[in-house]
Order: structure tokens, then C-alpha cells, then sequence
């Protein structure tokens, strides 16, 4: 199922205005594209050979609510010669479980340089700015993920449990006995950000 058809859209709008935001449904895929397209940005930047590297969303309390990993992977013929070579590939991850994240080096969004690169992509893309400053930002991403999360429980029954976030990720749900295993399939397009000369490929967590 599409976003615009999900009902999504207007789910966004209510949680917004819960906390007393203004919000309009059609702009709703915006602010899916700030959080999934700055993350794996930020990621292609940060990105290192040597450890897996996640970009973190947490709300004011520390809970955990979605990240971003990118990790590298030598080539098995031998791990070393091909790092150093760049034939190794790399993989893009948005989960969220937090114990994804462990053995990561981790950026939060709280963090005053991870809030400039996203609010730079948010007004450079999209003309946003946030009159209410990088709180207002957070607030934003904050529901944009506990909705697409609660979208997928809510469908997690159902036929249309598969949900197409433009051209930035497909986000899938399922159940095995008393767990839900949550996907979030990245697209070519964002796979495009932590690219470099090695060669690349994209996992859900």
C-alpha cells in the first residue's frame, strides 16, 4: 500500500496535533523524506570501515525510537586485502530495536550537529524551517516514526501489512507466534548516499 492511501497522512496530522502542531496531510511525505533521506546522509558521511555506525532517534526521555545503521563488509576471500582494495560492500539498516544498535558507534538527532544536518536537508529540500527550533524538529520525527511503527501494528493482520514510502522505503511487518518482526527495506535512491567505490548492498532489520 501506498502512503497517500494508507491513511498514514492522516494519522500524522492527529499525533501533531496531540502536542498542539499544525499539520497538513499531503506534506506528511516531507517529513518521511527529512528523516529517512538526512539519516542515510548523514550515515554516507559518517560511515567508517573500522565499525558500524547508527544515527539514533530518541525522544526527551531517552526512548528509543528509530536508527539508522550502516556497516561495512569486507570480501570473504580475505577481509583485509579487500578492505584495503574497496571491493567489500556496504549495508544500510533503519530498525526499530535498539539492540540493533550496541555495537554501534552512535550520532543521536539531539546532538547539535546531527539537529544542523537535518534541519540544513529540511529547508534545503523542502523550504521547512522550524519556527520553533530543533524541539519542534524532534517532535516532528518523533511521531513520524511511533506512527509508521503503530501504522504496521495496526495492520499487522491484515493483507496490506506492506507499506511504500515514495521512493525511500518499503516498511513490512509480520508475526511469528507472540513476537512482530518489523522491516524497513531502503530504496535504491537512498542506498545512492553511502555509496563510494566499494560496492553496496541494502538489508532490513
Amino acid at each position: 500500500m501506498k502512503l497517500e492511501s494508507s491513511g498514514v497522512p492522516e494519522m500524522y496530522k492527529i499525533a501533531l496535533r496531540s502536542i498542539s502542531l499544525n499539520w497538513d496531510e499531503p506534506d506528511t511525505i516531507n517529513m518521511y523524506d527529512i528523516l529517512f533521506t538526512s539519516f542515510s546522509q548523514f550515515l554516507g558521511d559518517a560511515k567508517s570501515k573500522e565499525h558500524k555506525t547508527a544515527v539514533v532517534l530518541e525522544d526527551l526521555k531517552g526512548n528509543f525510537k528509530i536508527a539508522g545503521i550502516v556497516e561495512y563488509h569486507p570480501a570473504e576471500e580475505d577481509a583485509k586485502e579487500a578492505n584495503e582494495a574497496g571491493k567489500g560492500n556496504w549495508s544500510l539498516v533503519f530498525t526499530f530495536d535498539e539492540a540493533d544498535t550496541k555495537d554501534c558507534k552512535i550520532f543521536k538527532t539531539n546532538d547539535n550537529y546531527v539537529q544542523r544536518f537535518i534541519a540544513d536537508r529540511a529547508y534545503e529540500e523542502h523550504a521547512y524551517i522550524f519556527d520553533g527550533g530543533y524541539m519542534y524538529m524532534q517532535d516532528t520525527l518523533i511521531q513520524a516514526a511511533d506512527v509508521l511503527k503503530l501504522w504496521l501494528d495496526k495492520n499487522a493482520n491484515t493483507e496490506d501489512n506492506v507499506l511504500e514510502i515514495g521512493n525511500l522505503v518499503t516498511a513490512n511487518i509480520s508475526i511469528e507466534g507472540d513476537k512482530k518482526y518489523y522491516g524497513i527495506v531502503a530504496s535504491e535512491t537512498l542506498k545512492q548516499y553511502i555509496k563510494d567505490d566499494a560496492s553496496l548492498s541494502i538489508t532490513a532489520a
